[in-house]
C-alpha cells in the first residue's frame, strides 16, 4: 500500500485521529491477523472495511455454508416472529371473549340488582300501606 502523507492533510484534531486509524489498518491488517484491534473497530466505516477483507478472505465454500446458516437463522427467526404474532392474536380473541363473557355477566347482575331494588320498593311500599291501615 502506497499512501502519499502530503496529500492526505488532516484539518483538526478529529481527522489526524482517523488518518492515524486508517494507517495503523493499512500497516497492521494483513491475512495472518486473527484478532484486529478494538480501536479499528470502534470506528464504523473501518470496521466495515474489515469486514469486507473478511468476507473477501472467505473461501467459496465457506461463503456458501455462512449463507446456509444465515438462511437458517433468518428461517428460525421468522418462524418464531409468526408464533409470536399468531400467539398473541390467539391471546386478543381469548381476552376479548373473556370481556365479553364478564360483560355479559355484569349486565345480567345489573339486571338482576335493578329487579331486587324494584321488589324491594314493592315490598316497602305494602309494608308502608299495611301500618297505615293498621294504624286506622
Amino acid at each position: 500500500v502506497f499512501v502519499e502523507l502530503p496529500k492526505f492533510k488532516a484539518a483538526n484534531i478529529r481527522e489526524k485521529k482517523l488518518m492515524i486509524l486508517w494507517l495503523r489498518f493499512m500497516t497492521e491488517i494483513n491475512e495472518s491477523v486473527e484478532q484486529v484491534s478494538e480501536d479499528l473497530l470502534k470506528n464504523k466505516k473501518i470496521g466495515e472495511a474489515v469486514k469486507y477483507l473478511e468476507q473477501g478472505a472467505y473461501t467459496k465454500k465457506q461463503l456458501n455454508a455462512y449463507d446456509r446458516y444465515r438462511d437458517k437463522i433468518m428461517t428460525e427467526i421468522s418462524a418464531l416472529s409468526d408464533a409470536v404474532r399468531m400467539g398473541l392474536t390467539k391471546g386478543e380473541a381469548k381476552g376479548e371473549a373473556e370481556r365479553e363473557k364478564l360483560k355479559a355477566e355484569k349486565e345480567k347482575l345489573a339486571t338482576a340488582l335493578e329487579k331486587e331494588k324494584a321488589e324491594k320498593a314493592l315490598l316497602l311500599s305494602r309494608i308502608a300501606e299495611l301500618e297505615q291501615n293498621t294504624k286506622k
